[in-house]
């Protein structure tokens, strides 16, 4: 009953991502539509505005400023450090909202009893809705190899499961002790869920898709970090479980 496939899924089989040009491609066809003139007729009637769409017109606006301060606008250099103070403003990339303790139920029983009960009931989301997927960056890949937004379909079952086990997390009694670590474990679910979302905008909204990227490679380092913390406590607290009870999953060690 091996049930760290989930977190592999999410990790170490899309470790090395190797379609950075297909990324480059998306986004410069997603961004080209947007470097009009951010007070012409057409952009001002885009509402409300994608953050590519403000990308495009935050770059246009900043070149022109380059432009006029007599800046090479041919120089890589100079279309770097542009193309970097646009995103280093932080308003440009949306981003997840990350719950805080005060969502969590926390017990102040940190007693072996309800450690216990603790790892089968933050076992049982994942147990109840664990579905075998294609791991997600591979679906992205293939609908920009086949350039078939079509096929990002296949990331709807993955954001539901994603959805249901966070929700049976919320709903989880965590032991203090645990509090710091279950929150971690919920929030890294979020961010998958968020970076799934932004997967599903490849093709409307490039710069929201390549921002997911990022947050996905975190969501799924959380992951492992939070099943790691978990097991680690189960197995200080000399915490077994029988093969048919949920929190079987953390006894296996996260690949």
């Amino acid at each position: 009953m091996q049930f760290s496939t989930i977190t592999a899924t999410a990790t170490s089989s899309n470790g090395g991502i190797s379609y950075a040009g297909n990324w480059e491609k998306t986004l410069s066809t997603a961004v080209s539509g947007s470097w009009e003139n951010p007070g012409s007729s057409t952009t001002a009637s885009r509402t409300p505005l994608t953050p590519t769409d403000k990308f495009g017109q935050d770059l246009f606006a900043r070149y022109a400023q380059a432009q006029n301060s007599g800046q090479d606008l041919t120089d890589p250099a100079v279309q770097q450090a542009v193309s970097s103070e646009v995103l280093s403003d932080g308003t440009i990339l949306p981003s997840p909202k990350l719950y805080t303790a005060s969502n969590l139920k926390i017990s102040a029983d940190n007693g072996t009893t309800s450690t216990k009960a603790y790892g089968n009931a933050a076992g049982l989301p994942f147990v109840k809705n664990f579905i075998k997927h294609e791991g997600e960056l591979d679906i992205v890949q293939g609908s920009l190899d086949d350039n078939n937004p079509a096929e990002l379909k296949q990331l709807d079952p993955i954001i539901a499961e994603y959805q249901a086990m966070l929700k049976g997390e919320l709903a989880v009694t965590v032991p203090s002790s645990l509090a710091n670590t279950h929150l971690a474990f919920v929030n890294a679910l979020t961010e998958l869920i968020f970076a799934d979302q932004s997967f599903e905008k490849t093709y409307s909204d490039g710069l929201t898709s390549l921002g997911g990227l990022n947050i996905y490679k975190q969501g799924a380092a959380d992951l492992n970090t939070a099943f790691t913390g978990i097991e680690t406590a189960l197995s200080i607290d000399h915490i077994t479980y029988t093969t048919d009870e949920p929190g079987i999953i953390f006894t296996y060690k996260s690949q």
